[in-house]
């Protein structure tokens, strides 16, 4: 300590001014370099995350709005009344082209049938499946599939049950 304060004062008065200002500088920007750069950084990406979350939010707000209109659709989609349901398997089937390939419509309860049918295209079979339940709330309960005699066809039997009773 005693060699430093001897270098010290030996030094010109305007190199001890320039060293002290130097050191001044050199220990702000270690200063800044060790802390304040990688705080800035870090404030900078939880603003980006808080951006992406609060984007992620609206996003879930209007999937939530779409679900409770697409439920309240569904509570005031038309019912299909049990004593009708035989009509409304043959009617919405000729709708969607797959009336011709059921063989045999039985009443199987108080609330569904069973139908049979033989080389419908499966695609379409989806498709009117998926009509009745969304649009009518008749869903499929059961059934027994296999392939068809061509690709993308089968034949098998459905139980349609649906959950309205008038």
């Amino acid at each position: 300590m005693i060699l430093l304060k001897q270098w010290w004062q030996q030094l010109s008065k305007r190199e001890q001014v320039l060293l002290t200002f130097g050191g001044f500088v050199a220990v702000n920007l270690m200063y800044y370099a060790i802390f304040l750069a990688p705080l800035s950084e870090s404030i900078e990406r939880q603003k980006r995350q808080i951006a992406a979350q609060r984007n992620e939010l609206h996003q879930l707000d209007i999937l939530g709005q779409q679900a409770i209109a697409l439920r309240q659709q569904k509570r005031t989609r038309p019912s299909t009344p049990v004593g009708n349901m035989l009509r409304f398997v043959d009617r919405s089937a000729r709708e969607h082209g797959i009336a011709s390939a059921i063989q045999r419509v039985r009443p199987d309860s108080e609330r569904s049938v069973r139908l049979w049918f033989s080389q419908v295209p499966f695609p379409k079979l989806l498709q009117w499946l998926d009509t009745i339940d969304r649009d009518y709330g008749v869903y499929m309960e059961s059934s027994q599939l296999q392939r068809g005699d061509a690709p993308g066809l089968v034949e098998g039997q459905l139980k349609l049950t649906t959950a309205t009773l008038e």
